[in-house]
């Protein structure tokens, strides 16, 4: 065999192996895909196609560019933003929801869920409350509060046995000694209640009414029972005779006449009773 085909079977050899290494290339970036949700797209240019010419005396090698497309991910770094977070208070033993109004929205995810560290309120003192909130991509963001827990006040009462008269068109009972306390009863003007305490330092009592015990405030109640009203008389003969009601209490009665003279009480006794004070909250 001669020297010159000697060399062109080595080129040819050397070309195939060329050839097979660029397609092998090819088969490879073909297969390259990201399928992320929310991606950048960029172009760029990779050489992965080519010929081979040959002749007698030479081997021709052309190699093509080709434009490929390549899938970038975006890097979701933005925290989710916490808000409703603010200090809490309650008295001892009292249960308190942490989270009550507390949400979170994340730029990319929406609503977020927010947790709290533990807590309770069996111990009197001051605690800190974390709250956490993570979107999809783990960015975290955190907040704190703080959790103030106080002791029941302590009612001092002083026992007592007398009845007593409202003089508030609608008295409240509860059942602490304070206008938080829950109502569970209640008295009219001019109810006759039996007072069984008064609490040390405050201006409440306790009451026993209609077989409810609880607390009312002293300030509505009186030792003398209330009269329903004053009525004040005047007569002329031959003209109309009118009266005035002096109690606060008592609703506005119309004035009664007469043709023959003499004192007409105009006042009703059994007429509805009108609050003094309709917003005092006892």
């Amino acid at each position: 065999m001669g020297t010159s085909k000697k060399v062109v079977l080595a080129i040819m050899f050397l070309t195939c192996a060329i050839v097979m290494s660029l397609a092998a290339c090819s088969f490879m970036q073909s297969d390259l895909e990201v399928t992320e949700p929310e991606t950048t797209e960029i172009s760029t240019v990779i050489t992965t196609e080519s010929s081979v010419k040959i002749t007698e005396n030479s081997v021709e090698v052309t190699i093509e560019p080709t434009e490929t497309t390549v899938k970038v991910e975006e890097i979701d770094t933005v925290k989710p933003v916490i808000s409703g977070v603010k200090d809490l208070t309650c008295e001892v033993g009292n249960a308190v929801n942490a989270l009550d109004g507390v949400s979170a929205q994340d730029a990319h995810d929406g609503s977020v869920i927010v947790s709290v560290n533990e807590y309770n309120t069996s111990n009197v003192g001051d605690f800190a409350l974390t709250y956490t909130a993570t979107d999809e991509a783990g960015n975290t963001e955190t907040l704190t509060a703080k959790l103030t827990v106080n002791a029941v006040p302590v009612v001092t009462e002083v026992a007592c046995d007398k009845t007593m008269y409202v003089t508030s068109g609608t008295l409240n009972i509860r059942d602490a000694a304070s206008t938080d306390g829950n109502k569970i009863g209640s008295m009219s003007y001019r109810d006759s209640v039996h007072v069984i305490a008064s609490v040390v330092g405050s201006n409440w009592v306790k009451v026993e009414y209609n077989g409810i015990v609880g607390y009312s405030s002293s300030g509505y109640l009186s030792d003398t029972k209330p009269a329903v009203s004053q009525p004040t008389s005047g007569t002329t003969a031959g003209t109309t005779q009118g009266t005035t009601q002096t109690d606060p209490t008592q609703a506005a009665e119309p004035t009664q006449g007469t043709t023959s003279g003499g004192d007409i009480p105009v006042w009703t006794p059994d007429a509805p009773p009108v609050d003094p004070n309709p917003s005092h909250g006892y």
